[in-house]
């Protein structure tokens, strides 16, 4: 058991009395208390034990005090939002009772007064009017920020503050309205008494409008650290070139062994390689993963820099590493005909897709060849000529990549064809096309070659009772589960109530390749929760299995280089008791902040790709495109053009409708020019009506026919026709009829 789950055990013997620091490691069993203080600082600040008494512990609702984020709601004031045990709350706090905290911060709120009654067998969150105080603010950050002048309304001037943790607007301070709308600047957050917060711009860095400084304005705005830092790039200069030759005796030798890389045609770093040899029962496969760890042992000052950094961070036109380029682009890159460190998981794959016999070892290989994924598809193709024994590796990878896949979709697996986009750019960084990206054959055998290494290495963990840090995807809430289930029956399809992962194999089946497919890929995507790492072994819905890490891609992403330190550990001997400790408690904080690091680079990169696909239709402003409705809310319509793959929005505040009808997956407007139904799946054509680049703001109109009805459509091309009948839509004549005004309120209910 690990030691959250101890800690709570232990907790709930003792809910009268809070425990001290030293009361819970005796308990525990744990000798390292500066570690393990850290260990309860970050179970605190996710909200699943509270500060209690002098110096102890307890759960939140034994003390009335929980964690959530600090908002500001003017003209009411401040208050904290959060969700506790599946009750979502919003607690008012005073201004004299915030602690200075701001926007955005993470707090711990204490409960002091309730307006409403709290009803019997009711959680006191579910009590109306709660007010409180704030009695700790978690990870303070710099007041200094970075935003981009917009003008606002009475042609106020306001800085727009765009980062990982969303967008607030501060009114300019009384010495900086000298300034034009789309300067890019570097503000200070000014408190003022009893007023709204002010920005005061401390510098200049650059303009809205050049393509060439998008990627380093994103960056700067999440706080994105672009520049490795000195000492860690001193620790990469002084690993010598001879560095795996002389670690060559120590490791099995599999030079000898064939394998391959397949990777994009741009790619710089090779982080992974691929045998696989047909056998009577199957195949026999190695993966072979770039051994990024010996180069950055758990503490060192690379491994502190890569911890911090999180993950590579890819904008387009730009790529900013997690690592040092003397290791990811060459001393770890497993480049051909060059013999790299690595660490090799080999395992046997049954014809029917099923894994056994893994094996895990510290290795040196030689990879025979760098293939690009059209090279791979010509190959498989037949259009293209290759080697006779690389020809039958690929061939063999191909027959084995689809037994396992084939096996993970008999499991439950979700298969998603949401459309991304792959855009090419001008060296001054301007739009020359946007493509969709691909995900062909070559793409996927990778693929399943990476998801079985992460599940076997995950499976080896398990059965020696090693902590590591989990990639998990939680299953979606029953709610949303019913309402994409009446929202996937409205469009024909046969699933249950909630439906399964298999009713939804079949949707997904059904409609893919399909226009209109996209949308309904997404609002089944949206009606799960996100996945993140976790130091607890959980399920991954998606992948349909509890046992799943990441450690295929070291040389860009931390977990995956933890998990090598800890196989570093076992198989060289270095596993102790002392060893697991440190890492038990440390599992929390790196899992946290790793989903965190994830998560913003991933802002980062989307926020770049819109910025450049709007500033290229800029100058298309009344361009008439195909959309696809992706999503619906009271106030609007998402809608990503089909040519351009960015969400723009229909604005209920420009149709000026009289009434608004709304749910999750539907929405019906009656307006002046009739009644307009917008469903996600639903193609239809707009007009680009405005766009702003510093709000990141692409506005539409949908296209009218005649006098009475939008170009929306509640056909869905991309859906299995169920065997009812449907009513016909209205003949031409009856298009142009004025539509019947909808029933006022106030009038009686049938």
């Amino acid at each position: 058991m690990d030691y959250e789950s101890q800690l709570i055990e232990i907790l709930k013997k003792k809910r009268k009395k809070p425990l001290s620091v030293a009361q819970l490691a005796e308990k525990l069993g744990i000798d390292d208390r500066e570690l393990f203080k850290q260990f309860l600082d970050e179970l605190e600040e996710q909200g699943i034990i509270v500060p209690a008494g002098k110096k102890g512990y307890a759960f939140p609702d034994q003390v009335h005090r929980y964690t959530g984020t600090f908002i500001q709601i003017y003209p009411r004031g401040a208050a904290v939002r959060g969700s506790h045990k599946g009750h979502d709350f919003e607690i008012l706090v005073p201004s004299d009772h915030t602690a200075g905290a701001k926007p955005g911060n993470r707090v711990l709120v204490e409960i002091t007064g309730r307006r409403g009654k709290s009803r019997k067998g009711r959680h006191l969150l579910e009590t109306r009017g709660l007010s409180g105080k704030i009695i700790k603010v978690y990870g303070v950050q710099d007041a200094v920020s970075v935003g981009i002048v917009v003008r606002g309304r009475h042609h106020r001037l306001y800085v727009l503050a765009r980062g990982a943790s969303g967008k607030r607007s501060l009114r300019l301070s009384r010495g900086s309205r000298r300034l034009e709308a789309g300067t890019v600047v570097r503000f200070r957050l000014l408190e003022r008494a009893g007023r709204e917060d002010a920005a005061e711009v401390i510098e200049i860095i650059g303009d809205v409008t050049d393509p060439a400084a998008d990627s380093d304005i994103v960056a700067l705005s999440f706080g994105i650290p672009v520049d490795i830092p000195d000492d860690a790039l001193r620790e990469a200069r002084k690993i010598p070139a001879s560095a795996v030759l002389e670690e060559a005796p120590n490791r099995t030798a599999l030079t000898g062994e064939t394998c391959v890389t397949i990777d994009p045609e741009d790619a710089k770093d090779f982080d992974d390689a691929v045998s696989c040899r047909r056998t009577a029962k199957g195949w026999e496969v190695g993966v072979h993963i770039a051994d990024v760890s010996f180069f950055t042992p758990r503490g060192s000052t690379l491994d502190r820099a890569a911890l911090e950094r999180g993950t590579s961070v890819y904008l387009p036109g730009r790529v900013i590493p997690m690592l040092p380029e003397r290791l990811a682009n060459d001393l770890c890159s497993l480049r051909p005909n060059e013999p790299r460190l690595a660490k090799s998981v080999h395992m046997t794959v049954e014809k029917n897709g099923n894994v056994r016999d893994i094996k895990i070892a510290r290795t040196l290989i030689k990879s025979a060849r760098r293939f690009t994924y059209e090279e791979v598809g010509a190959i498989l193709r037949r259009k293209k000529d290759e080697r006779p024994e690389l020809v039958k590796l690929l061939r063999a990878m191909q027959a084995c990549a689809k037994a396992l896949r084939k096996r993970r979709i008999s499991k439950g697996t979700l298969i998603l064809d949401i459309p991304k986009p792959d855009i090419t750019l001008n060296p001054d960084g301007t739009l020359v096309s946007v493509e969709r990206e691909t995900q062909d054959e070559p793409h996927w055998i990778i693929e399943e070659f990476m998801l079985a290494a992460n599940e076997a290495v995950a499976s080896y963990f398990i059965e020696r009772g090693v902590p590591y840090i989990s990639r998990i995807h939680p299953e979606p809430s029953a709610e949303l589960l019913e309402a994409l289930g009446e929202f996937l029956r409205d469009l024909g399809h046969d699933v249950g109530a909630r439906p399964s992962p298999f009713d939804l194999q079949k949707v997904l089946a059904a409609t893919s390749g399909k226009k209109g497919a996209g949308a309904i890929h997404l609002a089944i995507l949206k009606s799960m929760q996100r996945a993140e790492y976790s130091p607890r072994r959980s399920v991954h819905h998606a992948l349909a299995t509890d046992k799943y890490l990441h450690f295929t891609s070291p040389i860009r992403r931390y977990p995956d280089l933890h998990v090598h330190q800890t196989l570093d550990a076992l198989l060289g001997g270095g596993y102790n008791r002392k060893y697991e400790e440190t890492t038990r408690l440390t599992l929390h904080a790196i899992a946290g902040l790793s989903t965190a690091m994830e998560r913003r680079a991933e802002k980062a990169e989307r926020e770049v790709v819109e910025l450049k696909i709007l500033r290229h239709l800029e100058d298309k402003i009344g361009l008439k495109c195909g959309a696809t409705v992706s999503g619906v809310m009271e106030f609007g319509v998402f809608c990503p053009l089909d040519d351009y793959l960015i969400d723009g929005m229909i604005s209920m505040r420009d149709m000026e409708p009289t009434e608004v009808r709304h749910n999750r997956y539907r929405l019906t407007a009656y307006t002046s020019r009739g009644k307009m139904e917008f469903a996600v799946g639903d193609p239809l054509k707009v007009t680009i009506e405005r766009i702003d680049l510093a709000r990141r703001e692409l506005d539409l109109i949908p296209v009218v026919r005649g006098r009475g009805s939008a170009s929306t459509r509640s056909t869905r091309t991309a859906v299995k026709k169920s065997g009812k009948k449907k009513k016909k839509p209205a003949g031409r004549k009856d298009r142009g009829r004025r539509k019947r005004e909808p029933k006022r309120k106030g009038r009686r209910k049938r």
